[in-house]
């Protein structure tokens, strides 16, 4: 399984397949992901600015504020007439251009540039992946359990994980969108940890509830005498 490493400041990918360092956090991938974007990047060419219509703008009534800026008004005509004294002949003023940065737009994929992308990008690749690779699609994943009834006893939340103590267990309450007797749980975590849905065990990732209901507990209870790792959980529907 691959894994995406993220700076936990500015949720950017940094890595892809090592271990994860201080200030950093990691999402596991069960499948390859697809990903593209578009990105408007300088050219480090500067070229002239225009209006809505296409008519290049010029400078016009410039001054220097008490900081050294520059403050001037857009204008379409290139010259003006300057009478510096009245009775003088006005001469006529050709105006400096407003320049800008010239920015193009540049296509990226996952696969090549990973570091371009961030967090919440990836997730929803992620997301979009297992459904693609299941027969069902994910109706609850991670983040979403943190707004339900959610208890948490002898655990560590960490970044990407949940650290499970010997014991220890999460519970989570919830309602799906709708009445089922089967229910398809996704996990990544470390072997050895049991799920149960309504007090009944998950064998190969599905329960069959006794009643059909859209109210379900998921426990996910670690037995061994050591501590155990939860990456990720999902219900699939």
């Amino acid at each position: 399984m691959n894994n995406v490493v993220f700076d936990r400041d500015t949720n950017q990918v940094i890595a892809m397949n090592r271990e994860v360092r201080l200030y950093e956090y990691e999402v596991k991938l069960p499948y390859p992901i697809n990903l593209t974007k578009i990105i408007s990047e300088k050219t480090g060419i500067q070229i002239q600015k225009t209006d809505s219509d296409g008519n290049l703008l010029y400078k016009s009534n410039v001054i220097i504020d008490d900081f050294g800026n520059e403050i001037y008004e857009e204008t379409i005509e290139s010259y003006i007439y300057n009478q510096d004294n009245e009775g003088e002949e006005p001469e006529l003023v050709q105006l400096e251009p407003v320049m800008i940065d010239e920015f193009v737009d540049r296509n990226y994929n996952f696969a090549d540039n990973c570091t371009v992308f961030t967090y919440e990008e990836v997730l929803g690749g992620k997301i979009e992946s297992i459904n693609n690779n299941s027969l069902c699609s994910l109706v609850m994943y991670d983040e979403d359990f943190l707004e339900s009834n959610l208890i948490l006893n002898e655990c560590h939340i960490g970044d990407g994980f949940v650290s499970i103590k010997q014991n220890g267990y999460i519970e989570i309450n919830v309602t799906i969108p709708k009445i089922a007797n089967i229910i398809d749980i996704y996990q990544e975590s470390q072997s050895g940890l049991i799920i149960t849905v309504n007090d009944i065990s998950v064998t190969n990732n599905r329960v069959q509830l006794i009643t059909p209901t859209n109210e379900i507990s998921i426990k996910v209870l670690n037995p061994k005498n050591k501590n155990l790792e939860l990456y990720a959980l999902g219900v699939l529907s």
